[in-house]
């Protein structure tokens, strides 16, 4: 069975595994690596670390209330992260994101009623400085998750909105401060349309007049108006305040396309003005947005709003995203991840890419083929930019949102009953977990210890997050189906040249031939199937085994 050439991206080259090259000068030796006396198993050779210190980091996205519990109350908190930063840091990842951590009714915290306090549930302000001082000391970079879009109604900004703009319709006379107040948050006396009805959720009244206050989300989460200049200082103080006072190194800024509903030229304006911000403070201050969007819409957010990265939302998820298509029909659709590894840079415009899986508002992509689960996380770690991993797809945590968001927010399976986490948000039953951390550390052919070492090759290599993606003159034609397995990724960073092979057959190893990269030494080797290997085929050709991925530089 044939199947039609693909339209390639000019800059990913792909080999089948019946190509013939010309040897270069750099490989007449064949594969630089161990190669064992018996059967010529190929060893990895890796570099060592290599951490640039940018922004181009592995983030490690910590839903707080489920991570760890520091003080034994059931569920998680700030000490108990702090507990943990040894083991993110042994695990690859030198960034966190912390969802929200402000004091609020939710375990999600996304309606803050204090952007100054700190949740009891969660600690205090010192607890943060904690986290953040001893993060710092050990190389990881923390990024707080800050809702600007909206609030609580339960906080004293929308109270004091909500008293001066009363008090106006009462045809009382307004101070100065009452005036900035009732321009605080978005609203209208007149009934919206019915197209844009639903984001008018929250109606407070006045004697008989109502007052539709926009609220996209939730009756609880009340929208603020940027055209406010309070609006602008109060979160000009907030970032001034975590960024000074608690030495966070930036925010997630979440629903960016919620600070005004509808327009995008708006929306990017004011994330500009707050980045613009943000970095007169600290240089390096770093913003990443999200914006559940299409690639096109993303893009017009990173050449306009000024924020250093977007999550990348096509590439995400159990269904049509770029990566969890590409492992579908044993390689066929690789296709998938060749447009994502290009699309990443080509959308970003010179900024940082943020490639991730999954997170607290998707179902996870982890499944009970552990096969597939750790090549996932393989394929992540070897693409451009920032990576995002949400806590626990490096053990393989299940869960899936149509049964609600708690089975996606659930407690992490470390293994040690004095971190127990309650059973709220949903603890998962157990033959919907891939085992706890402990087991799995045990285990060499773990989903833990396959993630662990896909995050260290990608740390031994800063050409893989940031190097530029090589161009390839090479064009195809039809291919046989069995034989359409894998891809050769080329990338160039800092004069030096890494080659990415990855094999997208569960089931059949196949034999590429290296002499043509330029590249021959074996530094970095991830094998998802248990029992198989790499082997050296002959003198420049190897053996690629099912769902391996081989770096070479």
């Amino acid at each position: 069975m044939k199947r039609k050439s693909l339209s390639l991206l000019s800059s990913i080259l792909l080999i089948s595994s019946l190509a013939s090259c010309n040897k270069t000068s750099d490989s007449q030796n064949g594969p630089s690596a161990s190669v064992s006396a018996d059967d010529g198993t190929l060893v990895e050779d890796m570099r060592a670390e290599n951490i640039v210190d940018d922004n181009c980091r592995n983030y490690y996205e910590i839903f707080v209330y489920s991570f760890a519990d520091g003080n034994k109350d059931g569920h998680g908190d700030l000490k108990g992260i702090t507990s943990k930063l040894d083991y993110i840091k042994e695990s690859g990842y030198n960034g966190i994101w912390l969802t929200p951590i402000f004091t609020s009714n939710t375990t999600h915290k996304y309606n803050a009623y204090n952007y100054y306090e700190i949740d009891k549930m969660f600690g205090d302000m010192d607890d943060l400085k904690t986290l953040v001082k001893t993060a710092h000391e050990k190389g990881i970079r923390v990024i707080l998750d800050l809702v600007m879009n909206h609030c609580s109604r339960q906080n004293p900004l929308y109270q004091k909105w909500l008293a001066a703009l009363k008090k106006s319709l009462g045809g009382e006379v307004l101070t100065e401060e009452e005036k900035a107040y009732k321009e605080l948050f978005s609203y209208t006396l007149e009934k919206p349309a019915s197209n844009v009805a639903d984001h008018y959720k929250d109606i407070e009244k006045y004697n008989q007049q109502n007052i539709y206050v926009e609220s996209n989300f939730d009756r609880d989460m009340p929208e603020f108006n940027f055209d406010s200049d309070l609006a602008k200082q109060t979160f000009k103080d907030i970032i001034s305040y975590y960024l000074k006072d608690i030495d966070v190194d930036g925010f997630r800024l979440d629903a960016v396309k919620y600070m005004y509903y509808g327009d995008t030229v708006k929306n990017c304006e004011i994330l500009k003005y707050f980045h613009d911000y943000a970095t007169s403070i600290k240089e390096d201050a770093y913003m990443v947005g999200e914006d559940w969007e299409s690639a096109s819409f993303i893009e017009s957010y990173y050449k306009d709003s000024g924020l250093d990265s977007l999550f990348f939302f096509p590439g995400a998820g159990v269904g049509e995203g770029s990566m969890n298509r590409s492992i579908n029909m044993n390689g066929r659709y690789q296709e998938f991840f060749f447009d994502l590894a290009k699309e990443l840079v080509s959308k970003a415009h010179g900024k940082i890419p943020a490639p991730f899986l999954d997170n607290h508002d998707m179902s996870r992509v982890a499944r009970s083929n552990q096969n597939q689960t750790k090549f996932l996380n393989g394929l992540l770690s070897v693409l451009n930019g920032a990576t995002f991993t949400y806590y626990g797809d490096e053990i393989g945590l299940m869960g899936n949102t149509s049964k609600g968001d708690s089975y996606v927010r659930t407690r992490f399976y470390w293994g040690d009953t004095s971190l127990a986490m309650c059973k709220n948000p949903g603890d998962i039953p157990s033959d919907d977990t891939n085992g706890c951390l402990e087991d799995q550390m045990a285990d060499a052919d773990s989903i833990y210890n396959y993630t662990k070492h896909a995050m260290a090759i990608r740390n031994s290599q800063p050409g893989i997050a940031r190097g530029e993606i090589l161009d390839s003159s090479d064009m195809y034609d039809d291919f046989e189906e069995d034989k359409f397995h894998y891809t050769i990724l080329n990338k160039k960073y800092d004069n030096k040249q890494v080659s990415i092979i990855i094999n997208f057959n569960e089931e059949a190893s196949c034999d590429v031939d290296i002499s043509n990269l330029g590249v021959n030494h074996v530094a970095g080797l991830l094998t998802a199937v248990k029992g198989t290997k790499f082997t050296k085929a002959s003198e420049n050709v190897i053996n690629v085994p099912a769902y391996g991925i081989a770096v070479l530089d």
